[in-house]
């Protein structure tokens, strides 16, 4: 199996207002190309899980090539979306649809050392800018196979996780910030109006918001 990295985020729902969440992700996965026609046959698929237990996944591995602004164009693998029942004793039917955008690992970064290539760093930043603008509820995060998930699920309160920073770069609500405590050395920061971004240095040739 290809290993991936991904544009991942959530938004918070119920059984009654899913679908919504579904539409407005097809709203802004039309802006990266994908067809309406394309989405409706798979998001018919996707259903409310039964149990706080189910998380329900749904990969649709269909490539296409994101061209966002005048960036340079980035291919993208495909698409997931996770859907997770709450446990909160009091309303049960809250929960939280997750979705990624899959990137080859081999596209955006060289495997043998573990650094994103300096032409997708750009348009990645672009993409968690624009995510950002739409979905507000736990942040933005690009990772790899091993840092996935790991951070989202935490915020939303479904897994206890020591190190909230498995993340290479992130654009976090001002809001939320103060949970993650002290930044890393590791991590450089830029503060924009209500978000605050971070990119791991040692991973990046270039830091995706230079020249900004």
């Amino acid at each position: 199996m290809p290993e991936y990295c991904q544009v991942e985020t959530i938004v918070q729902c119920n059984q009654q207002t899913f679908q919504l969440a579904l539409e407005q992700l097809a709203k802004f996965l039309s802006q990266l190309g994908y067809e309406h026609t394309e989405l409706i046959p798979w998001f018919s698929q996707i259903t409310w899980p039964s149990s706080d237990e189910e998380r329900d996944a749904h990969i649709l591995l269909l490539p296409k090539m994101i061209v966002l602004s005048r960036l340079k164009p980035l291919p993208c693998a495909g698409l997931e979306i996770l859907i997770q029942r709450g446990t909160n004793p009091i309303s049960s039917d809250d929960g939280w649809l997750k979705l990624s955008i899959l990137f080859d690992a081999e596209i955006v970064k060289d495997i043998s050392t573990g650094i994103y290539k300096p032409e997708v760093g750009k348009t990645l930043w672009y993409l968690l800018q624009q995510l950002a603008g739409v979905f507000r509820d736990g942040g933005i995060y690009f990772t790899d196979e091993w840092q996935e998930g790991r951070v989202l699920w935490t915020v939303a309160g479904m897994r206890q996780e020591v190190n909230l920073w498995a993340f290479d770069l992130a654009l976090v609500p001002k809001t939320l910030t103060s949970r993650f405590g002290v930044t890393p050395k590791v991590f450089q920061r830029i503060a924009l109006d209500d978000w605050v971004g971070f990119a791991r240095s040692d991973r990046w040739a270039r830091l995706p918001w230079d020249g900004e």
